[in-house]
């Protein structure tokens, strides 16, 4: 009788990983295609990236002419970010970009004597409480 019982529930064991099974598989899959068109939307930010990189060299100043007096580039699609662009022309004249003036930090708060730090090889610092 309870060899039949252990038969019956292995029977169900069996059952429940083929279900498990192709719930992974489904849930894979979807992960697999949501990689791809992240993928693809990777590659076509690249091309854009580099079409700008390729379009800005096209346009670059001859001579001793500043960067800001080059001729801005024709309307670009409205999907490309503006960071970019404006990080470029920030650093086009490095001069004008203003540096807030450095401030010293505070002196850290001295430590507790009811915990030991601890700093391992690898930089990082643990506190363990001293009893």
């Amino acid at each position: 009788n309870d060899l039949r019982a252990v038969e019956v529930r292995l029977e169900q064991l069996g059952q429940f990983e083929q279900r498990i099974s192709a719930r992974l598989d489904t849930v894979n899959n979807g992960f697999q295609s949501r990689f791809e068109n992240l993928d693809d939307q990777l590659q076509a930010k690249f091309s854009e990236v580099n079409g700008g990189i390729a379009r800005l060299g096209q346009s670059r100043p001859v001579g001793d002419e500043p960067m800001a007096s080059a001729p801005e580039p024709e309307a670009a699609p409205a999907s490309t970010e503006t960071e970019p662009s404006a990080f470029a022309e920030n650093t086009a004249d490095p001069g004008s970009v203003e540096m807030p003036p450095l401030r010293k930090r505070a002196p850290p708060p001295a430590p507790n004597p009811a915990y030991q730090r601890i700093q391992q090889a690898d930089g990082k610092v643990y506190y363990r409480k001293i009893n």
